[in-house]
Formats: C-alpha cells, structure tokens, sequence
C-alpha cells in the first residue's frame, strides 16, 4: 500500500517491570493485502497482563512466548485503513488482536 508501518517489536526480554526498555518501535514496509485481510491503523494498543506476561520467557501460558525481535502482539483499537474483507470498509473502528 506504500505506507509505512510502525511496529512495536521486542528487542530484550524485560527485567522486573521494565517493559518500555524491552521495546523497540521500528519502521517496516506495510504489506500488499490480500483475500481476507484488514490493514489497521492502530489507535491504543494494550499491554496488559497477558501481553507483559508474553514478553518474557514464561512457557506456562496460553500462548508462547513472543520470539525476540517480532512484533508484540495485543489488543489494539484503531480504524480500518485498507480491506479486503467484505465485512470491514475504510473507516470503520474495529477491535482485533495483533500488531
């Protein structure tokens, strides 16, 4: 789409509660769309419990581990910038899970 994408990616696992010294927000190219996806101009994103609980090596959740140097993946707000999904337009405020 040409836009620049801004991800919130982790660089370190935190130490105690230093989860802002474990991020690092990076500049990536946006990707084309394709069949099915929304692209989301993200508005809030949480991190919450189980975002921080990710950022660290813990293997006893739900969900691995977030492997170093990926996005973190949580709970964000925002409006649709692009779809290819017939059930979301431009504009449109959504709640999802992801980057």
């Amino acid at each position: 789409m040409g836009e620049k994408n801004r991800q919130w990616v982790l660089a370190k696992r935190p130490v105690g509660n230093e989860y802002a010294d474990a991020v690092e927000l990076r500049d990536t190219a946006t990707p084309d769309l394709s069949d099915g996806d929304v692209l989301i101009r993200n508005i809030y994103f949480s991190l919450d419990a189980g975002t921080r609980m990710w950022m660290g090596p813990r293997e006893d959740s739900y969900s691995p581990p977030t492997p170093l140097g990926s996005p973190v993946i949580s709970t964000v707000l925002g409006r649709v910038r692009g779809s290819r999904h017939p059930d979301f337009r431009a504009g449109d405020l959504v709640r999802a899970y992801g980057q």
